[in-house]
């Protein structure tokens, strides 16, 4: 199930993250667990995340491997850690949608944001070919996910692509 699509203005907002690269058919199993190194490493600085945790992906190539950040909103700037890092999600306008279910299915809502934004002349990309998309930032918000809810289903998951 899927909300309709807008866009929205948002604020800057800062975060850590433990920045991966993988290819698309691991992301399952390479970027989840992630998150509770990231978590754990908040926890041991005392810091209560700003928001839910998230991934934001940077770029794909060809061969679908993608550039992508596994983190946590903070409430102010931070400093990093080894390989935990600081960095933001910028103020501007953001194309927005919910996805209710399985992840299995978040392509399709990908997909459903994307031809949207086509119709209304909207774009997220700073460069595309055939090698390599490159976007301001893709990002999916996981706000309600299986650490809360057994039942996939009922996940939660904000998509937001920040646009041009």
């Amino acid at each position: 199930m899927l909300t309709d699509p807008k866009v929205e203005e948002r604020t800057e907002q800062h975060y850590m993250a433990i920045c991966s690269e993988v290819s698309i058919k691991n992301i399952s199993t390479v970027l989840p667990p992630l998150i509770p190194q990231i978590r754990a490493w908040l926890d041991k600085n005392n810091v209560i995340p700003a928001g839910p945790p998230f991934f934001k992906y940077f770029s794909m190539d060809k061969n679908d491997h993608l550039q992508v950040d596994v983190g946590f909103p903070v409430a102010s700037p931070m400093r990093g850690e080894g390989k935990i890092i600081p960095d933001t999600f910028p103020a501007g306008k953001y194309a927005t949608i919910i996805y209710t279910g399985d992840y299995r299915h978040l392509k399709d809502a990908h997909m459903a944001l994307e031809e949207w934004m086509t119709r209304k002349g909207l774009n997220d990309r700073l460069s595309g070919n055939e090698q390599k998309a490159v976007w301001r930032g893709r990002t999916e918000f996981y706000l309600v996910d299986e650490s809360s809810e057994p039942d996939p289903e009922k996940w939660q998951t904000e998509i937001t692509f920040l646009l041009k």
